[in-house]
């Protein structure tokens, strides 16, 4: 499988990704890595020339330096051919923003986005919610206050938040080299 994207990128440090792509010759074409995080306008990067197949990415701390850590951006990669400049797509994908843990202060909260606001439902439904828990907004296109949900709706953004930080416990997992089994036995009868 084609590996277009790194699947991590520290906030404030400076990283090369290099990519190979069988059917397009940096000699030929020039490669283009698009990383968009919500709300920002996309991060174009271009690659620098490299050997035959394979495109060199300089991602620089300046280049994300606004953008928020421990988010998921989506990404999209791109090809130009130098001669036509015909630009196709190539393949997207997303990439975790994460910190750099040393130059974060000592009361830096690097839980997921999704994990913040899973502990703030279970906080105001336990009624030990902080000013700042209860006003976190969940809701998509029309966020409301957490504070402001009835229960009913509490235990469902609950729910979805769960499911959202199993996934993101188990992305973490199979990155670190776990393996999970994606079926499962089923017994009939004395054991």
């Amino acid at each position: 499988m084609l590996k277009l994207f790194p699947d991590k990128i520290v906030a404030g440090c400076d990283c090369v990704h290099t990519v190979a792509v069988a059917d397009y010759s940096s000699n030929d074409y020039t490669a283009e890595l698009v990383i968009k995080v919500a709300n920002l306008s996309p991060v174009r990067i271009v690659s620098n020339e490299q050997n035959l197949n394979e495109f060199e990415f300089n991602i620089t701390s300046e280049l994300l330096q606004q953008s928020s850590i421990n988010t998921i951006a989506a990404a999209q990669f791109f090809v130009t051919n130098k001669k036509s400049n015909l630009r196709s797509f190539i393949g997207s994908g997303q990439v975790s923003i994460i910190p750099d843990l040393k130059s974060v202060d000592a009361d830096f909260d690097c839980r997921s986005h999704n994990r913040k606001v899973l502990d703030s439902i279970n906080a105001v439904l336990e009624d030990r919610a902080t000013e700042s828990e209860s006003e976190l907004e969940v809701g998509g296109a029309v966020p409301r206050k957490i504070k402001s949900l009835s229960h009913t709706e509490l235990y469902k953004f609950k729910q979805i938040y769960e499911d959202r930080c199993y996934y993101e416990e188990l992305a973490e997992y199979e990155a670190s080299g776990g393996t999970v089994r994606d079926y499962t036995v089923v017994r009939f009868g004395k054991c």
